[in-house]
């Protein structure tokens, strides 16, 4: 069997949850892909869960298709939340 390595410069998971530990309280613009997945999770967690809460909940949302070649298709996007926003 062989055993899958990730390259030192690539993301995993933990770093994200890491990021996302230092947005509770205060007001961030966050910048990720639709590849890293990680909005996703933290939708599944906040209803699935009892304990855990999306932290993007009440974030504006923009997304922007880019393509870097013929081959590469990703969506950037950009969240945006303000603490004490009036809605």
């Amino acid at each position: 069997m062989s055993q899958h390595t990730v390259p030192p410069d690539y993301w995993k998971l933990k770093d994200y949850l890491d990021v996302l530990t230092i947005l509770k309280g205060v007001s961030y613009v966050y910048f990720t892909s639709n590849k890293s997945q990680i909005v996703e999770l933290c939708e599944w967690m906040d209803k699935n869960t009892d304990n855990v809460r999306n932290m993007f909940k009440g974030a504006s949302v923009k997304t922007v298709h880019a393509q870097t070649n013929h081959n590469a298709v990703y969506h950037a996007v950009q969240i945006k939340y303000r603490l004490n926003a009036v809605e």
